[in-house]
């Protein structure tokens, strides 16, 4: 199963695709591959670096 949804990413809903990498972030799927056990997607952003206050820069 796993192995499917990596060959086939249009899976993937094409509107959580676009966010994802507009952000440069990704999306994997853990599996046990076993029918009935379901599985976990994630998805990872970028998210910008804080500025320390002392830098003046925001």
């Amino acid at each position: 199963m796993l192995t499917n949804l990596i060959a086939n990413p249009v899976r993937y809903s094409p509107a959580v695709r676009g966010i994802v990498d507009l952000h440069s972030g990704k999306i994997w799927v853990d599996s046990t591959g076993v029918a009935g056990d379901g599985s976990t997607f994630h998805v990872g952003i970028v998210l910008a670096p804080k500025v320390s206050a002392s830098s003046g820069k925001n």
